[in-house]
């Protein structure tokens, strides 16, 4: 098994285009180094952003993917990008960008975001030395098959590296960074974090947050896909009887139907402060808010999460609720509701109360299931 940990960042400090030339001379300084770059930018729907970048750099143009509507979405457009991280229908796989194509690509960012400007932007520095001479392991950056890896923050791949983005949080640009070191274990616990590595993180401040990701060898890989498929037809059984029920209650079911198609702001009090206060009588903790996105943990006595995300579109008054549940080789979303309409303070608490329960109702389905199958999680990750 591999652990490595991952540390958050919004540096609206920096623009997206000077990241690397930050991060360049960050790690120069720190004799570090890193051996490749990988970058996913999308969606271009009619192809002319990547055009646009074509005609400026040429050199580039082999990274224009064109990609058929989804089948999985009603009336999905085809879509073009412009990525190295890509897996072919013939077999082929591109991963990284080629190195006499590296300073091409470098003159590109300095074209963002004003001239050419796609919704997602995101590159890979990639096998950074983090423990310099000492021995480190890498993993191959590996496409999904006939896919590139759509708006994911390349969250499936896990190595030594540096990562960031340039996308959109309710209309709001965000500067995402992500840095992320393979850990080491000793003695139970996690060991210390190699000198230059600190260094790089004295200098960014303080992580918006951070969490470990475990990568394990194909033969404990495939006992968790098999523990992972029982508990999901037991998810798919149980989202058959489960009902969060606030459609049952008169008060937020009122014009429910004509405002599906309408936001209604939520005026006069704070969603937050009643979800925490029902949080609390069933011992979830307030974690973090981002990209419209409530969250509450609970951890048991197996170390094993359970998590409440209440996603709220800024001034609306549409709610989603989803319950999960997380450990160090497992993460599952154990329910979703539908969407909720929260139209005044009184909705709002039978709402909160509501989910809460539903989350206590959930635990006690899935704790022990979640122990047969997955055992214990270690200390180390649970206290990280």
């Amino acid at each position: 098994m591999q652990v490595f940990e991952v540390f958050v960042y919004n540096l609206n400090q920096l623009k997206f285009k000077d990241n690397k030339d930050f991060f360049d001379a960050v790690l120069k300084e720190l004799d570090l180094e890193y051996s490749n770059i990988a970058f996913c930018f999308e969606p271009d729907f009619d192809g002319t952003i990547c055009d646009k970048a074509i005609r400026y750099f040429p050199e580039l143009k082999e990274y224009k993917r064109y990609f058929e509507p989804s089948t999985r979405y009603f009336k999905s457009p085809p879509e073009y990008s412009l990525s190295s991280v890509y897996a072919g229908k013939n077999g082929e796989v591109y991963s990284y960008l080629k190195h006499n194509h590296i300073d091409a690509f470098c003159a590109l960012l300095k074209k963002v975001p004003k001239t050419i400007n796609f919704g997602f932007m995101g590159v890979i520095l990639d096998n950074i030395n983090w423990y310099a001479k000492e021995t480190q392991r890498t993993i191959a950056l590996t496409p999904s098959p006939n896919n590139v890896i759509y708006h994911s923050r390349f969250l499936n791949y896990i190595s030594n590296s540096i990562r960031f983005f340039k996308e959109y949080d309710y209309g709001n640009k965000i500067n995402a960074v992500e840095i992320m070191i393979e850990r080491t274990i000793e003695s139970g616990n996690l060991g210390p974090y190699p000198y230059a590595f600190s260094e790089v993180l004295s200098k960014i401040g303080k992580p918006k947050s951070q969490y470990l990701k475990c990568s394990f060898a194909d033969a404990e890989k495939e006992r968790w896909e098999k523990a992972k498929k029982r508990i999901n037809e037991d998810i798919v059984a149980n989202s058959k009887v489960m009902h969060l029920g606030v459609y049952q209650v008169d008060d937020c079911n009122k014009n429910a139907e004509d405002l599906v198609n309408s936001v209604i702001p939520v005026t006069g009090f704070s969603p937050k402060s009643i979800f925490s206060k029902w949080a609390k009588k069933t011992k979830y903790k307030y974690v973090s808010f981002y990209n419209g996105c409530y969250k509450y943990n609970k951890q048991n006595e197996h170390n094993h999460t359970f998590t409440v995300a209440i996603t709220n579109i800024p001034f609306s008054s549409f709610f989603e609720v989803s319950f999960s549940a997380k450990g160090y080789n497992f993460e599952h979303f154990l329910y979703t509701a539908n969407q909720i309409t929260i139209q005044d303070i009184m909705c709002a608490e039978k709402c909160a109360e509501k989910i809460f329960e539903t989350a206590l109702e959930v635990e006690q389905k899935y704790t022990q299931l979640l122990l047969s199958m997955y055992g214990k999680t270690p200390e180390w990750y649970a206290n990280s």
